[in-house]
């Protein structure tokens, strides 16, 4: 999961999506401090976040103009 969610040696960019398995979060704060506001989003009782594979990069850029479409109504320009 921290493969998925890291940067790599084609994109230095961090995927903010919110992992389900919370024991990353400690890893991917060394990339980034949001993550650890996010562990506290996602710890927080009453939330839930949906699971993803180590395939996610390759999703995001497939389905990456409907899920701008959804939640923004605008195209993504990779």
């Amino acid at each position: 999961m921290e493969a998925a969610m890291s940067p790599d040696d084609e994109n230095d960019d961090l995927q903010y999506l919110l992992p389900a398995r919370i024991s990353v979060y400690d890893t991917l704060s060394t990339y980034s401090p949001v993550y650890h506001d996010f562990k506290e989003i996602v710890s927080a009782p009453g939330n839930s976040v949906s699971r993803i594979g180590p395939d996610v990069r390759a999703f995001i850029k497939r389905a990456a103009f409907a899920l701008q479409k959804y939640f923004y109504g605008a195209k993504v320009v990779f």
